[in-house]
């Protein structure tokens, strides 16, 4: 049950490996995987999330795809997490400071995306922490 005044946590499942993580969409920091339009996988900065429209309207926004696994949009007491299929993608908005999962409506932007590819690790940093039990 839902008590009120409990806010929405919007949480990504991302794999790295063999390890899985989450990334919490209200704090920012490590690293979520990415298809950009050229079909390359890589990792960025975790920057958290984003409205569509505020994302439309930024200078120097790129679309990319997140490789999520599963994402959750509910509340502490009740949280469902929603599996995605392989050709399914979270929609990101890429700056030089690294990636925002877009929002529409409050929830998840879904999107189709190519085949998942191996993921390189970004140059110079350590994977993510695994996910703690």
């Amino acid at each position: 049950m839902a008590y009120r005044g409990e806010r929405k946590i919007r949480t990504l499942r991302c794999r790295f490996g063999s390890d899985e993580y989450r990334l919490n969409g209200d704090e920012p920091g490590g690293w979520v995987p990415i298809q950009k339009r050229t079909g390359d996988d890589t990792l960025r900065s975790w920057l958290g999330t984003i409205d569509k429209e505020l994302a439309k309207r930024i200078p120097g926004a790129r679309p990319v795809k997140i490789r999520a696994h599963a994402y959750s949009s509910g509340k502490h007491s009740h949280r469902i997490w929603f599996n995605l299929k392989d050709n399914e993608a979270v929609q990101g908005c890429l700056f030089n400071e690294g990636v925002f999962a877009v929002l529409d409506r409050g929830e998840f932007k879904i999107v189709k995306c190519q085949a998942p590819g191996p993921t390189p690790p970004p140059e110079d940093e350590p994977p993510p922490p695994p996910l703690a039990a």
